[in-house]
């Protein structure tokens, strides 16, 4: 079994318990709002005037607080989705020989978030990012899409940006240029694209992790792994910041 280091994404499950407590809030408002509408109503059911106007008042309100709440629900979801894919993906790469080692959210500077995972082995050195995005993935000659149609970001140049910002990092430290693989892995979406990168960069499904790292031959390290895997060490005891 692979060698683990980290946790959990720190600013993920800080994010969700952010939302569902906005849910929460905007509910007690909205419970607030309610009280007051039938409260002042009681009063004035007999002035048709006063029940249009409280409802011109009241109606916009509550509309707004719906759609908070809608919004924050669907943030929790999206945090807790995020959390269960990289769980997912976490059981995958500890299923890897024990020659390999994974570091879980790795952070290198806060401005630019994190990586979810850094797998370092015999063949090489992966940056790994976990969607869980459900679907079928496509590509239109330079972005993702999802059925045809983009996706909320360009995680191309996302996944190849933090390669390079590991790349920087190993070069300024240790002085030496080392190759790293970017690399996307969707937990729950269907991927077509088989093991061939596109734009330079791995986009397969959980499953295929192990085949994708076993299709590469061994590389040789420039520098010693083991000064390769203290410097990692380091950034997985980073505090996170957003995204």
């Amino acid at each position: 079994m692979a060698q683990f280091f980290g946790n959990r994404s720190k600013y993920s499950i800080r994010m969700a318990w952010v939302s569902v407590v906005a849910v929460l809030l905007y509910a007690l408002v909205g419970l607030w709002a309610l009280y007051e509408y039938f409260t002042k109503l009681v009063g004035h059911t007999s002035q048709p005037g006063y029940i249009i106007i409280s409802i011109i008042v009241f109606a916009p309100l509550f509309w707004v607080i719906k759609k908070l709440i809608d919004k924050e629900d669907g943030m929790a979801d999206k945090f807790f989705q995020g959390l269960k894919g990289e769980d997912v993906v976490a059981y995958e790469l500890k299923k890897l020989p024990d020659a390999y080692s994974v570091f879980a959210d790795v952070v290198i500077k806060p401005e630019q978030g994190n990586i979810d995972f850094v797998l370092v082995g015999p063949t090489g050195i992966f940056t790994i990012e976990v969607k869980s995005h459900k679907g079928i993935i496509g590509f239109n000659g330079s972005q993702l899409t999802r059925y045809g149609q983009l996706l909320e970001k360009n995680f191309l140049w996302q996944s190849k940006s933090q390669a390079l910002s590991l790349h920087n990092f190993l070069k300024e430290k240790l002085g030496v240029e080392i190759y790293i693989k970017p690399t996307i892995v969707f937990s729950r979406a269907k991927i077509t694209f088989g093991l061939k990168p596109l734009e330079n960069t791995y986009i397969i499904q959980k499953q295929w992790i192990q085949k994708l790292i076993a299709s590469h031959p061994f590389y040789h390290f420039p520098k010693d792994r083991q000064q390769i895997e203290e410097l990692l060490k380091t950034l997985v005891v980073s505090e996170q910041e957003p995204k």
